[in-house]
């Protein structure tokens, strides 16, 4: 796919909604935002809004009847996942127990836009006050610590 044609045809359109688009991907997931099975969207923020727009099979031009938005101010914080070397997960929550699974390319030549725009995007969830879930590695030392004292 090249993504950075899909980008220059979609912002050249005037169908995009916001700034700072990136090329994700959304999978069916637990957190009961989207449900539609795997598909390509265009995500972009304006106005305290995030916007996911979903493409056609092809890459040709935007597919509206997929399209959803969340408020910016519904989200209680999010979770930036390195998975692998191919893709990295921003996992957001919301207030009332959803979350979304974003899943986007990485380390490719044409993907370095949407990498860009993908920390921009996690730059203005802090300046909203957004904090990160961090998960805390378990450390071997106060496991065994933890187990000597029972």
């Amino acid at each position: 796919m090249k993504r950075k044609e899909v980008l220059l045809y979609v912002r050249s359109s005037g169908y995009l909604k916001g700034l700072k688009p990136a090329i994700i991907y959304l999978k069916t997931n637990q957190g009961k935002i989207y449900n539609g099975g795997f598909k390509y969207f265009v995500m972009s923020l304006k106005n305290d809004k995030l916007y996911f727009q979903s493409l056609s099979r092809w890459f040709n031009k935007l597919d509206k009847k997929f399209d959803f938005e969340i408020n910016v101010d519904e989200i209680i914080r999010y979770q930036h996942i390195t998975s692998n070397r191919m893709f990295n997960v921003l996992v957001i929550y919301l207030k009332d127990r959803k979350f979304l699974d974003i899943y986007y390319d990485k380390g490719i030549r044409d993907t370095f836009v949407i990498e860009d725009n993908i920390q921009r995007t996690i730059k203005c969830f802090e300046e909203k006050n957004i904090k990160e879930l961090v998960m805390e590695e378990k450390d071997e030392k106060s496991n065994t610590e933890r187990e000597e004292s029972d």
